[in-house]
């Protein structure tokens, strides 16, 4: 949304990006990560006239870099669930040494997601977690950009082939019918 970006760029003192201070994007050396800071890159000067100054980092040290949260602007994050459940995701923000470099946390949020914990109805624990990503994503300490997707081809004759939201095949329920 380019235009309300531009919009709330000039509220905060920096019409067409004038005098706003470069900002710094670390990321690692990663083909996808240099592939979307490049991106990124180009979109913030062309839309806002923002410099952005890349920072390629080795994975090791671009962890320990993004942790510290002494970088100056913003760092490039990933995450990858344990099990399938949006607890799974949202209790990682509940500190402020949640991993993405934010060092952001919120009471309110926390008290949000220990109370979806505390729910043993499924509906009613799936309402106030989707409550809680709501407000996750209104306080942006975190700006979700894509999600990673896979494709699966298979001859026809294979059934029960398809992977979980994590990725993963039970191959105990994989079978063939030549019929």
């Amino acid at each position: 949304q380019p235009d309300e970006a531009r919009k709330l760029l000039a509220e905060a003192g920096y019409p067409k990006g004038q005098n706003f201070p470069e900002i710094e994007y670390i990321h690692s050396g990663l083909t996808n990560d240099i592939e979307l800071a490049e991106f990124i890159k180009s979109q913030w000067q062309k839309e806002l006239n923002v410099s952005v100054r890349l920072i390629e980092l080795d994975f090791k040290d671009f962890v320990k870099e993004s942790n510290s949260l002494k970088y100056k602007g913003v760092a490039r994050g990933f995450m990858a669930g344990d099990y399938d459940d949006p607890y799974n995701y949202l209790s990682i923000f509940i500190t402020e040494k949640n991993g993405f470099g934010t060092g952001w946390t919120d009471k309110k949020y926390v008290e949000m997601i220990e109370k979806s914990d505390l729910e043993t109805d499924n509906v009613k624990r799936y309402k106030l977690l989707n409550e809680a990503e709501t407000y996750l994503l209104e306080q942006q300490p975190v700006i979700p950009l894509y999600n990673l997707g896979s494709g699966l081809l298979c001859q026809p004759y294979i059934k029960n082939l398809s992977p979980n939201p994590l990725g993963f095949i039970n191959w105990r329920e994989v079978y063939i019918d030549l019929n």
